[in-house]
């Protein structure tokens, strides 16, 4: 969550080299030992390294998730499966959370999606290793031969897929594989006598040209660590550079850490200085556990800010990673029966973290609570059908005379001018498109009759066409526990395109390198048409925004932003284009307009893209649009009942400041829902 340091996921692609080398210098010890390698006794040793800690965190995540400590997901059961069986990097591939759930409520098991990786790369290599070395007897130089054409045939597989699909270069096993074959290589290329030597710190006894060899490594190492610091500062994880072969060619710049920490002794100094071994040595548990920490201790629950929360929360995780590592891991580790015994200072730490964190979750009144009951304010009508236990309500906000295309408004008599919206109106009352004060006057009557007609007219539930961006994949969920707790309707939502706009040609320019629209976004207005075709919708609803206003380059033309002429009617050719496919299917559509997006919460960071009057001016390039279409189309103002009551500013919504989060989409739903079955229903 901190700007400066943005790159830090880089972290994970130097672990990958790093246990690539590790892996391939332990077989090619046994092999050079024994002259053969136990494929049983390898992952013995790997099962008692690495599964105690992660069945461990497994089992506290079931348990937090089943107290309710964490934003609750549907589909955490699955995942944990997922990270349970090493293949959560192709669970959240497929399940679409590739890159929605870093923008709503993440999975409390996300981070095993590396491990995952590991896991199939400790099954794989060994068994390779076998063949190739222990039966063929294949020499070293024929082994880096081989590894160093597989780390070029996937760097190649992995820039093509990158241009094609990024959420698949970032988490697919063979997209990730040349990061770890970096390491490979490396194994094998140095002499095994060296890297016994460095290991051992026996380095002085080395030739000569070794010794001389390590001060020219030096110089490397520093300009290595330096280089890597500078992207963990500067380098964006929406670079599309680094799908397209770039995390392939970091991977040569960690395999220079590697070299310069085992032979260059200023480096190996710096690198040892304590606690940093230690702190190495615990890292695996503190990646485990630091995770679900920081989902119990979120802002969310605490309040807090982001260093206070910080201070916080990283003490808990070294002193969760802390017991583990002595009272769990090593003792099975080593086959002992007795638990390693603790650093003088672990106990007090870990005694300290947790009465903090009881005391911050626990108690007769929790903060958790009070901070909770501050910040929510119910409006539910009387009359509603009792809805589940809910943390969060729709806000009241107030005399509320200003926007585009409205809510009408019959229950607050506050349509007496156009454009006039309030976000308390009846829920019942459908959608209406306010252009005149006589059309604003006039909708409250029919709204009334269609809403007071609504049993009788339609016995089945409505059927609700979700369709959009990754904003309305946020959504979508609490949608449908909406309608399977009130029966009101049924949501269809496989007309969503995460990452997608409906401009779906040129480039787009959000972050550090432009994209090509085409490649992942050509066919999304085709897909909204052809799932409106067999949906048998009532009503369609579009949640869309995010991706319209960053700026635009059409093929042949310059890069455009909002506001510019041939920018504007550009995109709303384009949401007419859709507006009329979906209209061809679906009997009436709501386009909802989008929130302001307050960066700086979470993953949405400092972009042109995100200034207030950008959006301002889609939703009134919407508005325009949708007035063209008469009644058929109407516009459900979602970005004023955002942005002008508490919900606007409420992480526990959106939590970084553009979607949902999981309870958030539920008291949108709360409040949409409704409103789009009495649209449908006057429309009939």
């Amino acid at each position: 969550g901190f700007r400066w340091a943005k790159g830090g996921f880089l972290g994970v692609s130097v672990f990958f080299t790093l246990s690539g080398f590790l892996i391939t210098t332990l077989l090619l010890r046994e092999r050079d030992g024994t002259g053969t390698i136990s494929l049983r006794r390898f992952w013995a040793r790997r099962a008692r390294r690495l599964l105690p800690a992660a069945l461990l965190c497994l089992a506290a995540v079931a348990i937090v998730d089943w107290r309710g400590l964490i934003p609750h997901r549907s589909a955490t059961r699955v995942d944990l499966l997922g990270a349970l069986f090493n293949v959560a990097n192709w669970r959240f591939y497929f399940s679409g959370q590739s890159y929605g759930s870093l923008f709503r409520t993440p999975s409390p098991v996300q981070h095993y999606w590396s491990l995952a990786i590991e896991e199939q790369f400790y099954l794989v290599l060994p068994m390779l290793a076998w063949l190739l070395a222990a039966r063929r007897q294949c020499s070293r130089r024929r082994l880096l031969q081989l590894a160093v054409v597989a780390y070029l045939g996937f760097t190649a597989l992995t820039i093509v897929t990158g241009w094609h699909d990024p959420d698949l270069a970032y988490y697919a096993t063979f997209a990730r594989a040349p990061e770890l074959l970096a390491g490979v290589c490396l194994a094998l290329a140095l002499p095994s006598r060296a890297i016994a030597a460095a290991s051992a710190g026996t380095l002085a006894d080395e030739p000569s040209a070794l010794v001389i060899a390590r001060w020219s490594l030096t110089a490397a190492g520093f300009a290595a660590l330096t280089q890597f610091a500078a992207l963990v500062a500067t380098v964006d994880q929406r670079g599309q550079w680094l799908s397209r072969g770039g995390l392939c060619a970091f991977a040569l710049l960690s395999t220079v850490l590697v070299v310069a920490a085992l032979f260059a002794a200023p480096v190996r100094a710096l690198l040892s200085l304590r606690p940093l071994p230690w702190i190495g040595r615990l890292s695996y548990g503190i990646y485990l556990y630091h995770w679900p920490v920081f989902l119990v201790l979120s802002p969310t629950r605490l309040g807090w800010s982001r260093w206070s929360l910080f201070a916080l929360r990283v003490p808990v995780t070294v002193a969760v990673a802390v017991v583990s590592y002595y009272l769990v891991e090593q003792p099975i580790r080593a086959r002992r029966t007795r638990p390693a015994r603790l650093p003088r200072f672990a106990l007090p730490v870990a005694g300290l973290a947790t009465a903090a964190v009881a005391v911050l979750l626990t108690g007769p009144v929790s903060i958790t609570d009070q901070v909770l009951a501050a910040r929510v304010v119910s409006t539910a009508p009387e009359h509603r059908d009792p809805a589940p236990p809910n943390r969060f309500a729709a806000p009241t906000t107030g005399n509320e005379t200003a926007g585009n295309d409205s809510i009408d408004e019959e229950t607050t008599g506050a349509g007496a001018g156009a454009n006039s919206v309030s976000a308390t109106a009846d829920p019942s009352a459908p959608i209406t498109t306010v252009t005149t004060a006589t059309s604003a006057s006039a909708a409250p009557a029919s709204a009334a009759a269609a809403a007071s007609a609504a049993p009788a007219a339609r016995p089945r539930p409505v059927r609700i066409l979700v369709a959009g961006d990754s904003t309305a994949e946020a959504l979508a969920p609490g949608l449908t526990a909406w309608a399977a707790d009130t029966g009101a309707g049924s949501i269809v939502s496989d007309a969503i395109r995460v990452g997608c706009g409906f401009v779906t040609s040129g480039r787009d320019r959000y972050g550090a390198e432009p994209r090509d629209i085409g490649p992942v976004c050509g066919q999304v207005q085709s897909q909204v048409e052809s799932v409106a075709a067999t949906s048998k919708a009532d009503i369609a609803v579009i949640f869309d925004g995010v991706w319209e206003v960053t700026d635009h380059q059409a093929p042949g033309d310059i890069w455009r932003s909002p506001g510019d002429v041939l920018f504007d009617r550009r995109l709303q050719i384009a949401l007419h284009d859709m507006t009329t496919k979906v209209l061809a299917h679906v009997p009436k559509v709501v386009w909802a307009t989008s929130p302001t997006i307050h960066p700086g919460w979470g993953f949405a960071g400092d972009d042109p893209a995100w200034e207030p009057t950008r959006m301002t001016h889609y939703n009134e390039l919407l508005t325009a649009m949708a007035a063209e279409f008469g009644d058929r189309v109407v516009v459900l103002d979602y970005a004023k009942w955002m942005n002008d009551g508490p919900n606007g500013m409420n992480p526990d919504l959106r939590p970084d400041g553009v979607h949902a989060s999981a309870a958030g989409a539920r008291v949108v739903a709360d409040w949409v829902g409704p409103r789009l079955v009495a649209t449908a229903i006057a429309a009939g």
